[in-house]
């Protein structure tokens, strides 16, 4: 049976992964992991996914993933306006061309918009200044 080659680490991955070691190498037995190696374990899964993270820094999968969702939840709840968005395909414009945008923001307020004919150059503007509780921009 052939061992499946492994790819080499990414350079921000390999510094926590080598941190990880060496405060391993330093600890006293039953301490735990500062919560500064945490956050970076944290902003490494958000970069790099949980399963490698996890496997690299050997760390467990279930309680890397429970802190980056309560990081990710206290951003939301701070209002950040770091609310998920999902991809939006460009349409074919015509002149009878339509759009309808429902935008959920923090603390779920919603809200929609019916546009009826043109072009939509500040559809994404527009999204982002409701999620952040700003006016619109408009266009002439």
């Amino acid at each position: 049976m052939s061992k499946k080659a492994e790819t080499p680490l990414p350079p921000s991955l390999s510094r926590v992964c080598r941190d990880f070691q060496a405060w391993r190498e330093k600890k006293r037995p039953g301490s735990r992991i500062p919560e500064g190696l945490w956050a970076r374990a944290v902003k490494a899964a958000v970069e790099h996914g949980l399963a490698r993270t996890s496997q690299a820094l050997r760390l467990d999968y279930y309680t890397l993933k429970a802190r980056v969702e309560k990081a990710q939840g206290s951003l939301r709840r701070a209002g950040t306006g770091q609310g998920v968005f999902q991809e939006v395909l460009a349409p074919i414009f015509s002149p009878s061309a339509e759009c309808l945008l429902e935008v959920e923001g923090p603390g779920g307020v919603r809200r929609r918009v019916h546009i009826k004919g043109g072009s939509f150059p500040h559809i994404c503007a527009l999204a982002q200044a409701f999620l952040e509780g700003g006016k619109a921009p408009c266009s002439k």
